[in-house]
C-alpha cells in the first residue's frame, strides 16, 4: 500500500461517514489544507503521526508488518485475483 491508496481510503471512509474536509481536520487536530493534500497524495512532507491520527479520527488504522511473513501483500492478492477471474471455467 502507498500514500495513494492511503488517500483513496481516507477520502472514501470520509464522504461514507458524512464528514467534510473541516470536520475530519478538527476531529484529527489538522487544518483542512492539510487533509485536502492528504486526499490528494500530495503530502510527502506529512508527518506519520498526523496521518495516524486521520486514520484514528475515521476509524481507522495501518498496521506495519514485514513483507515476507508467509502471508500474501495487497499486490500479491489483486494478482491472484485477476489470474483467477481471467482464467476460463472448465
Amino acid at each position: 500500500m502507498d500514500i495513494f491508496d492511503i488517500s483513496q481510503k481516507v477520502r472514501t471512509t470520509r464522504r461514507e461517514r458524512g464528514m467534510t474536509q473541516q470536520e475530519l481536520g478538527e476531529r484529527a487536530g489538522v487544518s483542512r489544507v492539510r487533509i485536502n493534500q492528504l486526499e490528494n497524495g500530495n503530502v510527502f512532507d506529512m508527518r506519520m503521526g498526523n496521518v495516524i491520527r486521520v486514520l484514528n479520527a475515521l476509524g481507522l488504522g495501518m498496521r506495519i508488518s514485514e513483507r515476507n511473513n508467509g502471508y500474501p501483500v495487497y499486490e500479491e492478492l489483486v494478482e491472484i485475483r485477476e489470474r483467477e477471474s481471467s482464467s476460463p471455467d472448465f
